[in-house]
């Protein structure tokens, strides 16, 4: 497991071709960290839903280990991709991510998971990648803007 934010340095890849952005929308990936070169994204062996607090209270070590194949995408194109899912997308009633370790946001967000109510993912790296780079002002202002 990364002992630092998730980046792209954490896999060694090989090109395996292209696949269409669309696939990316299926329940078994998910974004696993964004820098000024784009997202990297991770498939999972089951859907990322079966990955909540109640069965995993922190989701970074599974979406290193457990990974089964990356992909990646331009900023532009992470950002448009995610203003198309904005106008489609069906959230559950309740959706609550953490990324604040030792806060009791475990606690928290225990309370909060009921299956087929709401469903609560804990300490995703991406959100901890994109604060830290907010604060290290990593990222230029208009990219700043866009999240």
């Amino acid at each position: 497991m990364p002992a630092e934010i998730a980046r792209h340095e954490d896999f060694v890849t090989a090109d395996d071709g292209f696949i269409s952005v669309e696939v990316l929308t299926g329940p078994n990936w998910s974004v696993y960290s964004l820098d000024k070169k784009g997202a990297l994204f991770v498939e999972m062996p089951k859907p990322i839903s079966s990955y909540s607090i109640e069965k995993c209270p922190f989701i970074y070590p599974h979406l290193f280990e457990d990974s089964i194949r990356v992909a990646e995408i331009d900023l532009q194109t992470y950002f448009k991709f995610g203003d198309e899912l904005e106008s489609d997308y069906k959230p559950p009633k309740c959706l609550f991510f953490t990324n604040t370790a030792r806060s009791a946001s475990t606690l928290f967000g225990s309370m909060l998971q009921h299956e087929d109510h709401s469903t609560v993912i804990s300490e995703h790296p991406a959100l901890s990648t994109i604060a830290i780079k907010f604060c290290q002002g990593y990222l230029s202002e208009k990219v700043r803007k866009k999240f």
